[in-house]
């Protein structure tokens, strides 16, 4: 999968060994991605599409609290 968020640099990666991600990271990095694909599917048009519809099913599949 394709995210607008480039990957992480060593120096990130060097944070995050302490802190392994999580079973639900997948799910966070749809959501946080989001944002971004709202964003340039407003700007830019429906080529952004398919980015906001993952991020909202993802968003939608979190349990209600």
């Amino acid at each position: 999968m394709q995210s607008i968020l480039a990957e992480p640099c060593y120096g990130f990666m060097a944070q995050t060994d302490p802190y392994p991600r999580t079973e639900i990271y997948a799910t966070k990095r749809e959501i946080y991605n989001l944002y971004y694909y709202l964003n340039h599917y407003n700007l830019f048009g429906g080529g952004y599409l398919g980015g906001c519809e993952r991020g909202l099913s993802a968003l939608a599949a979190l349990p209600a609290s």
